[in-house]
C-alpha cells in the first residue's frame, strides 16, 4: 500500500510537468501558425502585385508591338513615296537629262 502512495506522490509532479510542456507545446504551435498564416497573407499580397506588374509589362509589351507595327508601315510608305518623288524629277529633268547624255545644249 505504501508503494502505492509513493508512486502517486511521484506522478503527480511528472503529470504537472507534462501537462506544463504540453501548454508550453500547444502556445508554441499557435505561435507557429500565426506566423504561417502571416507568411501566406505577405505571399498573397506579393502574388498580387507580381501579377499587376505581369499585366503591366504585356499591356507595354503589346503597346510596343502596336508602335513598332506602326513605324515600320510608316517606314513602308515612306520608301514609296521617296520613290515616287524620285521618278517625278526624273520626268520634271528629262530634257535636262537628255542634254547631258546626248550633248544638246
Amino acid at each position: 500500500m505504501s508503494d502505492d502512495i509513493f508512486t502517486h506522490l511521484l506522478e503527480g509532479p511528472e503529470l504537472l510537468n507534462r501537462a506544463n510542456r504540453e501548454k508550453r507545446s500547444l502556445a508554441i504551435t499557435e505561435e507557429a501558425l500565426s506566423i504561417a498564416k502571416e507568411a501566406n497573407r505577405i505571399a498573397i499580397e506579393d502574388l498580387t502585385a507580381a501579377r499587376l506588374s505581369a499585366e503591366a509589362a504585356l499591356s507595354s509589351a503589346e503597346s510596343a508591338r502596336l508602335s513598332s507595327a506602326a513605324a515600320l508601315a510608316q517606314a513602308r510608305w515612306a520608301r514609296w513615296a521617296a520613290i515616287i518623288a524620285t521618278i517625278a524629277a526624273i520626268i520634271a529633268a528629262k530634257e535636262q537629262i537628255i542634254a547631258f547624255i546626248f550633248g544638246y545644249p
